[in-house]
């Protein structure tokens, strides 16, 4: 009973204890890169704290729990190692290429010297039409995971179009209406003022930019006035954002959209598919 009552008082303290975080840039550079950022995020009385310090692209990332720190690099040496793995990843798939690429040549190389060996010419044409042929049935092999990809394409297509033609589509659009909002009131920040300027190195890149953040401006109605700069580089930034937020605060919303007539309907249709 006690270990019982433990672990559901761990669970509540993972459920509903809210993670504050805090973001802070005050700054006035030529690139977007060497914003300094000043993030922390802190849980469960403080006793968990992450930390960000530092210029936007080479700051310390820094997680510590009471006085230990469980992680303190800096964020150069943090990509030095994401791209040291991504170049192993990449040079081992070049390695399995060029080694699937020798098989293969040296199947063909093979084909066509036992085609040159043979004196007869009816058996060398014979010999090439069942090369050809095994070249069509290697193509088509080659094309099966492509007619996957369309097969798979095709019934995502069928499964919208049956969304489309469900009768209870108006009510799933605005009950989906609805988990978005709420979501977004729970997560959103307490208080989020950005100020400033921003130019890239494109008009037309800041132009785009600049669509979509007016876009998310007014859904959102955050308090973000931004200029853009359209002749040159810039990043002139004043940027408060304060707020908390709860596994709880997503878990709640999203169990009350499920538990919904027509959302449970497609959810049971699902459990049932999978157990079949």
């Amino acid at each position: 009973l006690v270990l019982l009552a433990l672990i559901l008082l761990l669970l509540g303290i993972i459920v509903f204890v809210p993670v504050r975080y805090k973001i802070k840039v005050n700054a006035d550079v030529k690139h977007i890169e060497e914003v300094p950022v000043d993030f922390m995020a802190t849980w469960f009385l403080r006793l968990v704290r992450v930390y960000y310090v530092g210029k936007s692209a080479t700051g310390e990332f820094k997680i510590k729990v009471l006085f230990f720190t469980l992680r303190d690099k800096p964020k150069e040496e943090v990509k030095r190692e994401v791209v040291k793995e991504i170049k192993g990843d990449f040079e081992k798939t070049i390695e399995a290429y060029h080694e699937v690429e020798s098989e293969r040549k040296a199947e063909f190389k093979k084909i066509e010297t036992e085609m040159n060996v043979e004196e007869d010419r009816e058996e060398k044409v014979q010999d090439k039409k069942e090369f050809s042929r095994h070249a069509e049935l290697k193509s088509e092999q080659d094309s099966e995971p492509e007619q996957g990809i369309i097969d798979k394409i095709k019934g995502i297509l069928n499964e919208a179009k049956r969304f489309w033609d469900y009768e209870d589509r108006q009510a799933i659009i605005d009950h989906t209406i609805v988990l978005m909002k709420r979501l977004f009131e729970d997560v959103k920040p307490k208080v989020f003022r950005v100020r400033g300027e921003i130019g890239l190195s494109e008009p037309h890149y800041t132009g785009m930019v600049f669509a979509g953040l007016g876009f998310f401006t007014a859904l959102s109605r955050l308090d973000m006035k931004l200029d853009g700069n359209f002749e040159e580089t810039a990043a002139n930034l004043d940027v408060d954002i304060r707020g908390r937020v709860s596994l709880g605060s997503i878990l709640y919303p999203l169990a009350i959209y499920v538990m919904k007539r027509p959302i449970w309907k497609i959810v049971r249709k699902i459990i049932k598919n999978r157990r079949r």
